[in-house]
């Protein structure tokens, strides 16, 4: 293997890209990033093959590879992501495995009282399977989000009707047993995000472990919550406006996506983990009076990963869980503070209260500069 050869591997691929990204018309933006991608990615193929990896194990690194560099260039040049690794994987498609499989099936169906058609057989079973592998590793890892809505709508469906069900008769009948209900399904719901849509669909990304444990400690926390009872779900009335927008905010997610130009199954759709964090963030704001603080600092955080998916990777449907964070973090925090600073503390509340004020402010001026770049990019 040398250079050149190399070389030659990735600029074809890069030239058969091109070619098949000409035909969704993408922006003329988009095409340096698809050619780059291309070449990338069927080069590492290239040369895994080349130091005896199979087709099918070099197929899933190189796709990989273009899942996160279309991540990443699409959050440059604001395009979608999907523009840029569709075309960019197309060139790896086996087309001559395919080929042989349709061939070996015509010639076995011709001579079927012949001999020689067990040796057809065996062609189209292994030209076959390596066929489907390699187009399998391909798609599995590109498209997690698209597996996971064609897969699960029926019961992301379900989830969002019992949402919608024990949110209603916690604010018309708050007894004990709805409260632990709920909590119940909030742990559900965590443990949902971190098997359903990162372990399952979204096992071939390399960090999907790490957002599991993630999702699967806040839905322990809930467990425990239920049992020993620390979070009372007893409304304050204080910021009940701002909770029923929250509330709102998951449907918004679809919206956004279609007029990205995306239709299902590639939307957001309301169960994803930004959705669900904007639902818990406007739950314990509505229901606010004794709450988990450790949930707190978790959607807190959560909306940073989100904010970071905004600018890094140009998802600009996260932009309202990071419009949603600074007021509630102000909010919660600030009744945090009036309840339990004493009165005699230095520096003194109202001092407290100013630099928290300083901080949301700094926090909302940071992403209002974001969200502005995202609405010049997208209107370039």
């Amino acid at each position: 293997m040398t250079l050149l050869a190399i070389l030659s591997d990735g600029f074809f691929a890069a030239v058969a890209a091109v070619g098949f990204g000409a035909v969704s018309d993408p922006p003329m933006r988009a095409f340096p990033a698809i050619a780059l991608l291309a070449a990338m990615g069927h080069a590492l193929r290239f040369c895994l093959m080349d130091t005896g990896v199979d087709i099918a194990s070099a197929s899933l690194c190189a796709s990989v590879a273009i899942g996160i560099g279309s991540l990443l260039l699409g959050g440059r040049i604001h395009c979608p992501m999907t523009v840029l690794f569709i075309p960019a994987l197309l060139p790896m498609i086996p087309g001559m495995y395919a080929y042989k499989t349709v061939f070996s099936m015509i010639m076995f169906m011709q001579n079927l009282d012949d001999p020689s058609a067990a040796g057809y057989l065996a062609a189209i079973v292994r030209n076959g399977f390596v066929t489907f592998s390699v187009i399998f590793m391909l798609a599995a890892v590109a498209a997690a989000p698209i597996f996971y809505n064609t897969m699960t709508w029926p019961v992301q469906a379900l989830i969002v009707l019992a949402a919608v069900v024990l949110t209603a008769r916690l604010y018309l009948r708050p007894t004990h047993r709805v409260k632990t209900a709920m909590k119940c399904f909030l742990a559900f719901l965590n443990a949902w995000i971190a098997v359903a849509y990162y372990l399952v669909s979204c096992d071939a990304r390399a960090y999907s472990g790490v957002m599991a444990f993630f999702w699967g400690v806040m839905a322990a926390v809930w467990i425990y919550d239920a049992v020993v009872g620390y979070t009372t779900f007893e409304r304050t009335y204080k910021h009940d406006k701002f909770a029923f927008a929250l509330y709102l905010m998951p449907f918004l997610y679809p919206l956004i996506s279609h007029l990205r130009g995306l239709d299902f199954p590639m939307t957001t759709s309301p169960v994803m983990p930004c959705t669900v964090a904007i639902f818990t963030i406007g739950l314990m704001l509505s229901f606010s009076k004794r709450i988990n603080l450790f949930v707190v600092l978790f959607l807190c955080h959560w909306s940073l990963i989100g904010f970071s998916k905004v600018y890094f990777f140009g998802i600009p449907e996260d932009l309202l869980l990071a419009s949603a964070l600074v007021p509630a973090l102000y909010l919660f925090f600030k009744e945090y503070i009036d309840v339990n600073f004493r009165r005699n503390a230095k520096p003194d509340l109202r001092v407290m209260n100013m630099l928290l004020l300083a901080m949301c402010s700094g926090l909302g001026v940071f992403f209002a500069a974001t969200i502005w770049q995202q609405l010049v990019g997208m209107a370039g």
